[in-house]
């Protein structure tokens, strides 16, 4: 399969045929074993059958980034990161993976080097 470009959609194949999906519209995906659940932002979720690590050549040039050995997440969808995990807009939490936090951080923009306090304008 082709890697899809930006606004394009994908076309996953389900029980009554082709459904088409943004990926602009995933949250995460979930990776278990030849399959895997994406979470989309309406709270839909589609279970295929492929590897996470094939989708997500499929998704490349796309905001998906693999946090953990089951997890990926769309960067556009992180609220807040943590040492251990990520917040999603939705509240979820999901772990990172030690193997995969060095590729997390350098594909985020990070601003500020200590903890930010409260500005007063006055």
């Amino acid at each position: 399969m082709k890697t899809t470009a930006s606004g394009v959609p994908l076309f996953i194949r389900d029980s009554k045929g082709l459904l088409r999906i943004f990926p602009k519209n995933i949250l995460y995906i979930k990776a278990d074993e030849n399959y895997c659940t994406i979470h989309l932002i309406d709270n839909k979720t589609l279970c295929i059958a492929i590897t996470l690590r094939k989708l997500l050549e499929m998704l490349q040039e796309h905001n998906i980034i693999r946090i953990h050995k089951t997890y990926a997440v769309n960067r556009t969808f992180l609220q807040r990161i943590t040492s251990q995990t990520v917040v999603l807009s939705n509240q979820h939490t999901l772990k990172i993976g030690e193997k995969y936090k060095e590729t997390l951080f350098d594909n985020i923009s990070i601003i500020g080097r200590h903890k930010t306090t409260t500005c007063d304008d006055t």
